[in-house]
């Protein structure tokens, strides 16, 4: 989805400039750009803020869930809800979930950055 797509589908976009002292405080990993932020997205009867991520080509790359710590369980436990039980899950302090979905041709991958930080994100196109 290109950044006018997301845009589109967020109630109320935060558009975050691409200037370096911007990116720098809402980027995690090198080479993200963060473009756009929902503040206050509910999830199980929680709030989040969701920062969208975008690839060089302006096209949306990953989703970074910034919340409580503990939220992982119940995001897991929604796309586990959603897609099933995940191909890959490995626990300890940074948890990682992965589905392959052959159907769509593609695998998600849902990684805990931080205590309070997540990243959902598709890991590519072809299985």
């Amino acid at each position: 989805m290109s950044v006018d797509q997301v845009k589109k589908c967020i109630d109320r976009p935060e558009i975050v400039p691409e200037t370096p002292d911007a990116q720098y405080n809402n980027n995690i990993f090198t080479g993200d750009k963060t473009l756009l932020i929902e503040r206050n997205y509910i999830i199980e009867d929680r709030s989040f803020d969701v920062k969208y991520i975008f690839d060089e080509k302006y096209r949306l790359k990953a989703l970074n869930i910034v919340g409580y710590e503990g939220y992982y369980e119940i995001i897991l436990n929604s796309l586990s809800g959603k897609y099933g039980k995940p191909a890959i899950l490995e626990g300890g302090m940074l948890p990682i979930a992965i589905w392959n979905l052959p159907t769509k041709h593609t695998t998600i991958k849902l990684q805990r950055i931080s205590d309070t930080v997540i990243r959902y994100e598709k890991e590519t196109d072809k299985l």
